[in-house]
């Protein structure tokens, strides 16, 4: 069963296909407008935020090394928590199961 909308009350209660399409071409008219707004917008942002961040470097340039140094060093502090590492001793050792092999490892994991 299929439905026909040739009658004139379905095309009063659905609209024409004309007036549907333009409906839909003005809301993506609409909608690429707004876009276009949002995007200039937020160009605009990031152009003040470059040069207010250029601005402030140049200002105080100290400050700026300071702040270099400690983000260097919190991410390094967290990258050398970040997860275990083995050294290479560990990395060679690991295949050796013999048990004479066994004491050799650990007496030389004594020395690194």
């Amino acid at each position: 069963m299929s439905q026909s909308y040739s009658s004139s009350t379905d095309k009063q209660r659905y609209g024409s296909s004309e007036s549907i399409l333009d409906k839909a071409s003005d809301a993506a008219q609409s909608a690429a407008e707004q876009g276009r707004e949002v995007a200039a917008k937020a160009q605009q942002a990031s152009e003040d935020a470059y040069y207010a961040t250029e601005r402030a470097i140049r200002q105080n340039p100290m400050l700026t090394v300071a702040l270099s140094m400690a983000l260097g060093f919190a991410l390094g502090a967290l990258w050398k928590i970040g997860g275990h590492r083995q050294n290479w001793f560990d990395r060679m050792s690991n295949n050796y199961y013999e048990p004479a092999m066994r004491s050799w490892r650990h007496a030389a994991s004594r020395w690194w």
